[in-house]
């Protein structure tokens, strides 16, 4: 009865994964942090900004999902996670993007994640503000 068991729950693991699309060929491509996104395209790409910036951006390319997946930003300063963004994937190359208010005093190195919805790493690329 306790392996029965074990196989359902095994099963049921299995096919919440199904349920929320995830797919292993998932890729993060130009993965950007920039100041403003017109036309669902990053303005400028740098590597270092002053921080009195008021917020953000960082824009990611998606590519290869089959169905509908999920992928996450998630924004570190100094190694301290401090924002964690669920985002949609809905085509096999889908752009989107996350935003992040900058508070005062936030200088330092700053890092962005892309990891999909089993929490492997696509991408990251890392800043500073000065």
């Amino acid at each position: 009865m306790i392996r029965f068991c074990f196989v359902l729950l095994l099963l049921a693991t299995m096919w919440t994964g199904a349920a929320y699309g995830e797919s292993p060929g998932l890729q993060a491509c130009d993965l950007t942090v920039t100041t403003a996104i017109e036309n669902r395209t990053p303005v400028d790409a740098l590597r270092s900004y002053t921080a009195n910036v008021a917020c953000l951006y960082f824009f990611s390319r998606i590519g290869g999902a089959k169905e509908a997946a999920v992928v996450w930003h998630i924004w570190y300063h100094d190694g301290r996670q401090v924002a964690r963004v669920p985002l949609s994937v809905r085509s096999q190359n889908w752009r989107t993007w996350s935003r992040k208010s900058i508070p005062q005093g936030a200088q330092g190195m700053w890092r962005v994640e892309v990891r999909d919805a089993r929490s492997n790493l696509l991408g990251v690329r890392s800043f500073r503000l000065f």
